[in-house]
Parts: C-alpha cells; sequence; structure tokens
C-alpha cells in the first residue's frame, strides 16, 4: 500500500491546474484532507447516475472515462493519467450526478478531494475558477475529438489512439488490444490487424498485454 505524505501531495498538488494558483498553506490544507486510494485495474471509481461528491487526482495509472452508447454498450470517451483531474469535468448533470462510469485502465493511484473543500476557492479565486474552466474546455476539446475519430479512417484512428496513449504511459503501453480498441471506436479484430500492419513496418512491437512504440507517427 503506497504512503504519501502531506509535503508529498503537497508538492504534487502545486504543480497542477487549478491548485497552482492557490497559496502554498491553501495547498497544504487541501492536501491534508486528500484521501490516497489505490485501484486494481479493471476497478470501478464510480458508476453514471452517481452523486458526484470528490475531485479525483490521478497521482500513477490512468483512469478511463465510459459512457453508453444508443445500444447501450460502453465506449471511452476520455482517458486521464498522472495529474490529470476528474470529477467536476466529466460531463455531469445539473443535478452533480455523474453521467458516466470511470474505470482503471491499470493499476492507479488517485487523491480523493471532497468537493465541499474546494467550494470556497471556485467561490473566492477567480484564477483557480479560470483554471477550472481551463480544464473543462480541455476536455470538452478531448471528447469532441474521440467522437470525430470515430468519422476518420481505422487506420488514422488507432494511430491517433496510440499517440493519446503514449502521452500516457510513454513508449510501453499496457493495455490490450480490445482495451485500445474500446478508445479508437473500433474492434479488436480491427486493432490486431492494423498493429500487424505497423508491426511490420517497424513503428511498434506488439507483445501479449501490451504494444512498444518504436517510432511515434506525427
Amino acid at each position: 500500500m503506497i504512503s504519501l505524505s502531506i509535503n508529498q501531495i503537497s508538492l504534487f498538488l502545486s504543480f497542477l491546474e487549478p491548485f497552482n494558483h492557490l497559496s502554498t498553506d491553501q495547498v497544504s490544507t487541501i492536501a491534508e484532507c486528500a484521501t490516497v486510494v489505490e485501484y486494481s485495474k479493471s476497478a470501478t471509481l464510480f458508476l453514471e447516475g452517481e452523486k458526484r461528491d470528490y475531485f479525483l487526482i490521478v497521482y500513477r495509472g490512468a483512469i478511463a472515462c465510459k459512457k453508453n452508447n444508443l445500444n447501450g454498450n460502453l465506449y471511452t470517451c476520455s482517458i486521464f493519467g498522472p495529474g490529470e483531474v476528474l470529477g467536476f469535468e466529466f460531463c455531469l448533470d445539473n443535478d452533480g450526478r455523474y453521467c458516466g462510469t470511470a474505470i482503471a485502465l491499470v493499476p492507479t493511484v488517485l487523491f480523493k478531494l471532497p468537493y465541499k473543500l474546494i467550494e470556497p476557492y471556485i467561490a473566492d479565486n477567480n484564477k483557480f475558477m479560470q483554471g477550472l474552466c481551463s480544464l473543462q474546455t480541455q476536455t470538452i476539446k478531448e471528447l469532441r475529438y474521440i467522437k470525430n475519430m470515430g468519422q476518420e479512417p481505422i487506420e488514422f484512428r488507432i494511430v491517433m489512439a496510440l499517440q493519446r496513449l503514449y502521452a500516457i504511459f510513454g513508449n510501453t503501453i499496457p493495455l490490450t488490444k480490445k482495451e485500445i480498441g474500446h478508445f479508437a471506436c473500433t474492434t479488436t479484430e480491427t486493432v490486431s490487424r492494423v498493429i500487424s500492419k505497423l508491426q511490420k513496418k517497424g513503428i511498434l512491437i506488439s507483445n501479449r498485454g501490451n504494444v512498444v512504440l518504436k517510432k511515434i507517427q506525427k
């Protein structure tokens, strides 16, 4: 079980939007109230329709946020990696409930911050609020990008998905082809076919349970 001091949590938060707009004492106060939580791979953080209670900040690992499509099947609408904040910006309706489901893509460590702890800063600190709006804008852009990605050619979608995953995990992406397919909005069989093609070009190495990128296509 991971053990982090208040100073370690404070230092981590102090570099993140929107907490970088707070004083050292304010960040320390927030860090003292943070709960460090570990999730195993595929564990569910929250379900669609549950009441929103926390900011969730990824310290280590990655979280996939999923929604149901018209057929009732879950699809990945966003992925959050280390240093990224989810909860407040993730498709929340006016009733303060999650409009999607969050699942750990890999073993993940999070900081949970109660909303009530953050509310005063939202009300009294304009820069903090602007930071939240900036995160909201980034999330909306990613949601639109993933939605539009479904209209792109298959190989392009998979390459773009790999680029996003590279930004989170580095060269070794610890996901199965099925999991990559969920993010690229395509089937496992299609991912296997495209990855095999990319492997022949020397762009990546496909292993059981992971993909190692050798060259990143721009």
